[in-house]
């Protein structure tokens, strides 16, 4: 299953129905009904859902309008360095074509650039367009975390 981020949409899971910005906690959960959900905490917010998949954690969480505004997806497990091919497995996250936890954080960052994307780059993150954050551990040269923002999230970034 390839996890999808979409901006100005949402998320899109290729086994799941899409969960969009603007949905409701409520529509969120008949969306995702019958799998195994659980309630990550997210500062600021006021509910949030989470499933995890095959080596990724996802959490969508809303504001005070009920409406969510905020999609998190995390890499779970130890990541190993430099070589790619000891990983562990889990799902692709794609962003513009691009798996966003597999490629190494400097050459995401080049391709979301030559995209036309913004790239505003820190030591251990990247923000692209206020619409798209990530993160890595420091020392790791890949990214492990994504936080996908809607074009109205009324948290404080």
């Amino acid at each position: 299953m390839a996890v999808q981020l979409i901006a100005g949409y949402g998320l899109r899971l290729s086994e799941l129905p899409d969960v969009t910005f603007g949905m409701s906690r409520d529509e969120v959960l008949a969306a995702w009904s019958g799998q195994r959900l659980h309630r990550p905490f997210v500062c600021g917010t006021s509910w949030s859902v989470g499933v995890d998949l095959t080596g990724v954690g996802i959490g969508v969480s809303g504001d005070d309008e009920q409406r969510l505004g905020l999609v998190q997806v995390s890499r779970l497990g130890v990541f190993h360095e430099p070589g790619r091919e000891g990983l562990r497995p889990y799902e692709p996250v794609v962003f513009d074509d691009v798996d966003l936890f597999y490629w190494p954080a400097a050459e995401v960052a080049d391709f979301l650039r030559a995209c036309g994307h913004e790239v505003n780059e820190g030591e251990t993150g990247v923000r692209i367009t206020r619409v798209l954050d990530l993160d890595r551990p420091a020392g790791h040269g890949c990214f492990t975390s994504a936080t996908l923002w809607a074009p109205d999230a009324a948290f404080s970034r």
